[in-house]
């Protein structure tokens, strides 16, 4: 009798076990969804930035504060863009969002604008005493922007941002501080927006 309580015993701990278990294991594999799917959209968010995709970038930011660009500025993003990296550091789940730490990269546009305005005011010169037509110039003033930004004499910088993802209605939507968005984008964007401004 006391060995067949013993055996009922045992059944009942292993079964509490197992409901625990089972109950564990489908609240980390929903959190394992949950994060993987966040990190599909940061990919599909930032693989928009950098191919200039803004039809599906409108679907993870407020369209109010986009604009329209020309073809000409279109073709220099891109540019700027083309050595764009990330990495996800981490990501964790908090009721409905995921909190995504990503490690930012890209050549330091700061450093970029210095080279390319002393370019421009040589070229400048060389326009006014008429050695380069206009067009001559604009043209080697693009070709030298590209050159810049794949070559390794300009730093790349990385930065480190959070990112939180949140889910309504079915729909990832990802929200952050913009600033601190375009200038790990960007690196030194702010400083040339600024300088920009007081010159004006």
């Amino acid at each position: 009798m006391k060995k067949l309580m013993n055996k009922k015993v045992i059944i009942s701990i292993i079964a509490v076990v197992l409901v625990i278990a089972i109950i564990c294991g489908g609240y980390f594999l929903r959190l394992h969804l949950i994060k993987s799917s966040a990190i599909k959209e940061v990919d599909n968010i930032f693989s928009a930035i950098k191919s200039g995709d803004e039809e599906t970038l409108k679907q993870y930011v407020n369209e109010e504060n986009s604009e329209d660009t020309d073809s000409e500025n279109k073709e220099m993003e891109k540019v700027m863009l083309s050595n764009l990296n990330y990495e996800v550091l981490s990501a964790d789940v908090k009721s409905k969002d995921c909190i995504v730490k990503l490690k930012i990269s890209n050549k330091n546009l700061k450093e970029l604008f210095s080279n390319y305005m002393q370019k421009a005011l040589s070229l400048a010169f060389s326009q006014a005493f008429g050695r380069v037509t206009e067009e001559e110039m604009n043209a080697q003033m693009k070709q030298y922007f590209q050159e810049q930004y794949n070559s390794d004499s300009v730093e790349t910088v990385s930065n480190e941002i959070t990112v939180t993802m949140t889910k309504k209605d079915g729909k990832w939507n990802m929200s952050t501080d913009e600033e601190q968005l375009v200038n790990a984008i960007l690196p030194g964007y702010k400083e040339i927006s600024n300088l920009a401004t007081t010159m004006q």
